[in-house]
């Protein structure tokens, strides 16, 4: 059995003062195949605009084996379960791309026509019908890559890729007549599992530094009033 060590400040300061911030990651939205596509700067605006995130979770589903031994009962794990849902809450800018295109996403999987569609818009006929898209043409992915302020010192960054992911839900989104806050929109996804994958900034410095600094930089800091620049 372990015994008390005695240790030194230097040692604690070392080991245990270097904590992982919760504000440094970035999510990536990829569009589905089949469905609503976005331009570039749009498909950036997203990614950028995403506030808050979860890092997901899993756990061990498990059987009860009771009286095997006298007083006691076990759990045996049997099978690994992920999260039901991953959420995502995004600004919504003046041009509303974020609502756009995640209200077109679910149109597109409910069989509906999109916003823009210019050929048949009007769903509110009382002989509409619609037929629900195949899966495979509207689930995508999501990425969310977590690393700290020193990135490019440390190296070390952690992703998460949510596979077969696809909007599941938009929350109500309220606005009134009193002080004006930030439009935000929160978007359940469900996904049928994640995959997590320890990833080195240096061996991916050629291809994707530059894309990384630049993301943080172009940032529009009158959203969040946060200066991004320091993480360039």
């Amino acid at each position: 059995m372990p015994k008390p060590i005695a240790r030194l400040m230097t040692e604690v300061k070392t080991k245990l003062l270097a904590p992982s911030l919760t504000s440094q990651y970035t999510v990536n939205v990829y569009t589905p195949p089949g469905g609503p596509q976005l331009p570039e700067h749009n498909q950036d605006v997203i990614n950028l605009s995403c506030s808050e995130a979860s890092l997901p979770g899993s756990n061990l589903m498990t059987h009860e084996l009771k009286d095997d031994f006298v007083g006691t009962t076990e759990k045996i794990a049997y099978r690994k379960a992920y999260d039901a849902t991953a959420s995502f809450t995004f600004y919504v800018n003046t041009g509303y791309n974020v609502i756009l295109f995640f209200e077109d996403w679910i149109r597109y999987i409910a069989g509906e026509p999109l916003i823009g569609d210019k050929e048949n818009t009007d769903n509110r006929a009382p002989n509409f019908v619609h037929r629900t898209q195949f899966k495979k043409y509207y689930k995508s992915q999501i990425v969310i890559n977590k690393f700290e302020k020193n990135y490019e010192k440390n190296g070390a960054y952690l992703e998460y890729s949510f596979i077969d992911a696809y909007p599941l839900s938009i929350n109500s989104m309220p606005v009134s007549y009193n002080s004006s806050e930030l439009l935000k929109c929160t978007v359940n996804y469900t996904f049928t599992r994640y995959v997590l994958a320890e990833k080195n900034f240096a061996a991916t410095t050629s291809s994707n530094s530059t894309t990384s600094k630049s993301a943080w930089t172009s940032f529009d800091e009158s959203v969040t009033g946060y200066d991004y620049s320091k993480f360039s």
